[in-house]
């Protein structure tokens, strides 16, 4: 018989056979499919190196409030591409985070990149298997100054 036949057939059978499958659904959505696709904003190997104060270079404002909430660092200085940058005179750390048009600052070195979610994803490039990642996610980079006192 096919599963709707047998549930027609045996209507109490039927109703837990279907809790069960939705208990075991629900279980590996939330601790198998949900937990691989989290991605951090900032992985733990460069959030001990940043110290208290970071410089968010962004088009969206609200990406500074994210990156204070996830990280706790305490002062979080917003930056948005091509206008003055306040991060290279307070000689901040700087994660370009969605920035597209955003160069390394002068006397700062990147120090790591790592893929986040994109906030607008290129739809066009999901048929392409090479290209589906770039189009889903954006690069996010950390630039730290280099420190210049030595010479």
């Amino acid at each position: 018989l096919a599963s709707w036949q047998w549930i027609a057939l045996y209507p109490r059978r039927g109703v837990v056979a279907l809790a069960i499958t939705n208990a075991i659904t629900l279980m590996v959505a939330q601790f198998v499919v949900i937990p691989m696709l989290y991605m951090p904003l900032i992985p733990k190997e460069y959030l001990a190196g940043l110290g208290d104060r970071i410089c968010i270079v962004s088009s969206e404002p609200w990406d500074g409030y994210a990156f204070q909430q996830w990280t706790g660092i305490k002062t979080v200085v917003h930056n948005v591409p091509g206008t003055p940058d306040r991060c290279e005179v307070e000689r901040l750390p700087v994660i370009s985070f969605r920035a597209q048009v955003y160069e390394q600052p002068i006397d700062y070195s990147q120090i790591g990149e790592w893929m986040y979610w994109a906030e607008e994803p290129d739809f066009s490039k999901w048929f392409s298997p090479t290209d589906l990642r770039q189009g889903i996610l954006t690069p996010v980079r950390l630039y730290l100054p280099i420190d210049n006192t030595s010479n």
